[in-house]
């Protein structure tokens, strides 16, 4: 049987067509990586941290983020199902968390509905207020206070377990200053005892972020500032995706052994506080 001509025009422009759609697909993925390696290589720290403020608080109305973090239902709508989960088998029913980058106060509300007494930190004052307003509110003490950004006070208490805010460790530049976190975290903790945290992931050899690294670095070398890594991104504020290798090394160095790994539903991992060697 014949082929028909015009079936195999069809075909062969069809071919052409979906080649064509995923060529489309890797150039805008390389714009958008020259783009974002680009502003972080020019945007200062305070820079990055200036859209981080306008990302989760903003000014005169304007939030760049989606989600507005001094609601109230928002707050009182518990934990993610996965956190659930984490805080559930691997922390002591009834204990102490410290909790940093506490936001409106969400994680710590069901925490405390969890009979577990919680000491938190966030460097939003905005937030702080709304989270201890909404402690007063279901029948708590405050227990919310300011700490500066990817700090935790001094001479804290000693905790059952630690928990560092959603995503919040995806937005802490540079692996140094996240050891440097951890570090400062495991003081306050005994050996054995769990810590959470989330954040943000990425496939190995996903070639867009050694793309924005490469770009970005460029300018950050004439400005003689420090560099990026591979996996830091804009979006739109600065933000670092991991892979698991990355998790658990930065555990280690900070003190603790990985435990448990997810990047489904949301990027996060428990890991436990371990003993000098």
């Amino acid at each position: 049987m014949r082929t028909d001509g015009s079936e195999h025009q069809t075909n062969r422009l069809l071919r052409i067509y979906l080649w064509s759609r995923v060529q489309q697909t890797r150039v805008i993925r390389l714009i958008q990586s020259v783009f974002t390696g680009f502003w972080l290589g020019i945007l200062s720290q305070s820079d990055l941290d200036s859209v981080d403020d306008a990302y989760y608080v903003g000014g005169r109305g304007k939030r760049l983020g989606p989600i507005d973090y001094t609601r109230t239902d928002y707050n009182k709508r518990g934990l993610f199902e996965w956190e659930k989960k984490a805080i559930e088998t691997y922390f002591p029913v009834g204990g102490s968390v410290a909790l940093i980058g506490a936001g409106g106060g969400r994680e710590v509300l069901a925490l405390r509905r969890l009979a577990f007494r919680v000491e938190a930190w966030e460097c939003q004052p905005e937030f702080v207020d709304t989270a201890n307003d909404l402690l007063v509110a279901e029948g708590f003490e405050p227990s919310v206070a300011y700490a500066p950004r990817n700090t935790v006070p001094a001479g804290t208490e000693m905790f059952d377990g630690l928990v560092i805010g959603w995503a919040t460790y995806t937005l802490i530049p540079g692996r140094a200053r996240r050891i440097d976190l951890l570090g400062e975290l495991r003081t306050m903790v005994e050996t054995g005892s769990p810590i959470l945290l989330s954040f943000f992931t990425r496939r190995p050899g996903d070639p867009q972020f050694p793309i924005a690294a490469a770009v970005g670095n460029l300018a950050r070398r004439i400005l003689r500032r420090e560099r990026l890594e591979v996996g830091d991104s804009l979006d739109p504020n600065f933000v670092h995706h991991f892979v698991e290798s990355e998790v658990e090394s930065e555990l280690a160095a900070g003190g603790f052994r990985l435990q448990f790994f997810a990047a489904e539903p949301y990027g996060h991992a428990v890991a436990l506080a371990v003993g000098p060697d």
